[in-house]
């Protein structure tokens, strides 16, 4: 397939933005079974498209892998990724996408977290740190049971975001997965409340771990 009606999108959305530097530009969500090198290469045309109308926006770079932080490393991306550049030559305002999750294996499909994901992001920021690089983690989410082991019992939540806020020179911002118009019982839904009696309130899991400080 063509490059061409996935940049021109990109060009209508940057239009639409331009003037709004508060908008994060996420270039795809959860590419899977890319080759790499084509996919670096379509970023890139990408990102000469939008830096002409939107020359200081944040544009997110997501990996072939799910942009899962697991694989960041391993399958490649992040060195690929790296090579990126702006029309002037520079990085900046080129953020690497992460997904993660803390559910058995990483598929975000269970409500019951097994992991902090210390592990995982340790490599990742270390790297991130020693080639001057930042990211984002734009989907994360966990139960909002106390038998879901996220915020209560193992706190697996509290502790990946205690780690990535203590790492925020290059893990700068998240976004929780997921709130809006999802339906409330969806396993992950982080939509707050509406009590008649105050102005909203937050799910457990994102009252307990989820405030960026």
């Amino acid at each position: 397939m063509s490059d061409s009606p996935y940049i021109k999108l990109w060009q209508m959305i940057a239009s639409q933005y331009a003037s709004e530097p508060r908008v994060i530009f996420g270039l795809m969500n959860e590419p899977w079974e890319l080759n790499l090198g084509a996919w670096v290469t379509t970023l890139q045309r990408v990102v000469n498209a939008i830096r002409p109308i939107a020359p200081k926006h944040v544009i997110l770079l997501p990996g072939i892998q799910y942009a899962h932080a697991d694989t960041f490393l391993s399958s490649g991306t992040a060195t690929a990724l790296d090579t990126i550049i702006n029309p002037d030559g520079t990085k900046d305002n080129l953020l690497f996408d992460l997904h993660q999750w803390l559910d058995k294996g990483n598929l975000g499909t269970s409500s019951v977290c097994v992991t902090d994901n210390i592990a995982v992001f340790t490599p990742v920021v270390n790297w991130l740190r020693c080639h001057k690089r930042k990211a984002f983690l734009s989907a994360t989410g966990g139960g909002n049971a106390a038998s879901d082991n996220c915020m209560a019992g193992s706190t697996f939540m509290c502790k990946q975001m205690s780690y990535l806020f203590s790492n925020s020179d290059v893990i700068v911002g998240y976004t929780g997965w997921a709130a809006g118009s999802y339906d409330t019982s969806y396993i992950y839904d982080e939509t707050p409340a509406w009590p008649a009696n105050i102005p909203y309130a937050d799910t457990p899991l994102v009252a307990t771990c989820m405030y960026w400080p």
